[in-house]
């Protein structure tokens, strides 16, 4: 009987706990129950890669910067940031709070320096995102071997090895049957459902 006893307090317990840690994401002002990547979201924030607004809101719409983007995609990979932080790049201070996310994506290969700048405050468009998500994989140099395969997308005119390993990997699709917006940018619900198809 006391076993039984502790085993119902388990189960009661963990169910307590599960409830608890997906109370952030129902609260999520702007993401109605019917919004298409309303359970992407949800997870994303439940596993704190993504944190809502101070609002209260998780900012759908709300394009990524670069810097936003790598910090989201070391949380999904579990990614510990260097601290304290070195510069890896001239226009990434070491007082930045993307500091040490920027060098330990450095250090792992998600992302290089082949001029020195990082651009951290730009908006981070689908084919930079495309080439993070595959070197962050450890694919990069296989992304280079390919880069004469042929995409159903007819706007891929550069990067196009990250871009077929990203779509073939099934991390990214396209913003139509014949387009995959390479310059776009990426929105944080966007980035939620990679997250997840990455997770």
């Amino acid at each position: 009987m006391k076993r039984l006893q502790r085993v119902l307090s388990c189960l009661l317990l963990s169910a307590l706990l599960a409830g608890m840690l997906a109370a952030p994401a129902s609260a999520l002002s702007d993401v109605p129950e019917d919004f298409w990547a309303k359970e992407d979201i949800d997870r994303c924030v439940t596993l704190h890669y993504f944190y809502p607004e101070t609002d209260g809101s998780f900012g759908v719409g709300k394009e990524m910067t670069r810097a936003e983007f790598l910090a989201v995609l070391c949380r999904c990979l579990g990614w510990k940031p260097t601290s304290p932080p070195r510069a890896v790049y001239d226009d990434v201070s070491e007082k930045e709070w993307y500091a040490g996310v920027v060098e330990t994506a450095y250090r792992q290969g998600a992302v290089t320096s082949q001029d020195g700048s990082f651009r951290p405050g730009d908006l981070i468009t689908r084919s930079e995102a495309a080439s993070m998500l595959v070197r962050a994989l450890g694919y990069g140099s296989i992304a280079g071997l390919i880069q004469d395969m042929s995409l159903p997308f007819r706007d891929v005119k550069a990067n196009n090895g990250y871009i077929v390993m990203a779509y073939g990997l099934g991390l990214m699709d396209g913003t139509s049957v014949t387009a995959f917006s390479p310059k776009g940018h990426v929105t944080r619900e966007q980035a939620a459902a990679i997250m997840m198809r990455l997770h």
